[in-house]
């Protein structure tokens, strides 16, 4: 009975064993897969600290990415102002030119500072009442800038001259200007006005010489004989020592006038002075072609700047 006891105990206790071992080989798979499940979760994490490194470099890397663009925005934006504000100051400038052009032009149309006589005789010819009137002769020629002082001081009077197409349109002006106590005025008739000659020879080896007056302006060729007879026997030169050198040299014979409007006269004296460029016939109408090229210029310096002020 004991040994039945004892044997029925040790079939328990085997029994017990072999559970307890089975229990002890399911913990060890169970720590098996738990120890590789943790490695995997250790690759993992090691793998997302990589990536946590690698996107804040990227986010530091786009910071300062986004300081240096801004640095360039804020760079842009006052280049583009800088455009703009320079765009508009081109803009008004010209606008000032072509004001001051217009009031030129106003006062040219309107003939203001030539006689009363020649606006007189100007209306009437283009109401149709005098017939063969050309115009003053400021009008009827060109004359680069740099060469008007000279040529209108070198015409003197003569720059209100009105030219006309035959002597008998000269008579006709003339017997009207005397009916209507309207004044007198110079007529050059382009039928009986000769052209000078001169003979003086050398003038171009002296120094300052530019050269002979009527040379110096521009006009259509039925006028030249005009032009000749007013200024074909004067001499342009550089300066007033270059004139007076130049006026010992040939005797006086002949007129000289300076760019600035210094005269040597035939015989030996001196007219000079200041002379205002604004207040000349010829000036201002040299005046009027040299702001109308500076407006344009300006104007397209302007849209230049507006389209770089866009593209900023």
């Amino acid at each position: 009975q004991e040994l039945s006891q004892s044997q029925m105990q040790n079939v328990t206790a085997m029994s017990s064993v072999t559970e307890i071992s089975n229990r002890g080989n399911a913990v060890e798979e169970a720590f098996a897969a738990k120890d590789a499940q943790l490695q995997e979760y250790l690759a993992e994490q090691a793998a997302l600290q990589q990536d946590l490194k690698n996107i804040e470099e990227k986010q530091a890397e786009c910071e300062n990415m986004l300081k240096g663009n801004n640095m360039l925005l804020t760079s842009l934006e006052k280049t583009a102002e800088e455009k703009k504000q320079k765009a508009d100051e081109l803009s008004l400038e010209a606008q000032t030119k072509l004001r001051r052009v217009q009031l030129l032009e106003e006062m040219e149309n309107s003939l203001e500072g030539f006689s009363r006589t020649v606006r007189r005789v100007s209306s009437e010819a283009s109401k149709g009442v005098l017939g063969g009137i050309k115009g003053p002769i400021s009008r009827l020629i060109g004359v680069k800038e740099e060469y008007a002082t000279a040529v209108e001081v070198a015409l003197g009077n003569a720059v209100q001259h009105s030219l006309t197409a035959k002597e008998q349109d000269a008579k006709r002006a003339i017997a009207f200007l005397k009916r209507e106590n309207a004044g007198r005025a110079t007529f050059l008739p382009l039928d009986t006005v000769k052209p000078r000659e001169f003979k003086e020879k050398g003038l171009e080896d002296c120094v300052g010489y530019i050269g002979v007056a009527d040379t110096l302006v521009t006009a259509d060729p039925e006028y030249r004989n005009i032009l000749s007879s007013l200024l074909g026997a004067i001499v342009v030169v550089e300066d007033l020592e270059s004139a007076t050198a130049m006026g010992k040299q040939y005797g006086y014979r002949f007129r000289i006038v300076t760019l600035d409007g210094q005269v040597v006269n035939t015989g030996g004296s001196l007219t000079g002075g200041s002379f205002n460029r604004g207040a000349g016939l010829l000036s201002r109408r040299g005046e009027i072609e040299e702001l109308k090229a500076k407006a344009e210029k300006t104007q397209q310096k302007a849209q230049a700047c507006l389209e770089d002020y866009r593209k900023a």
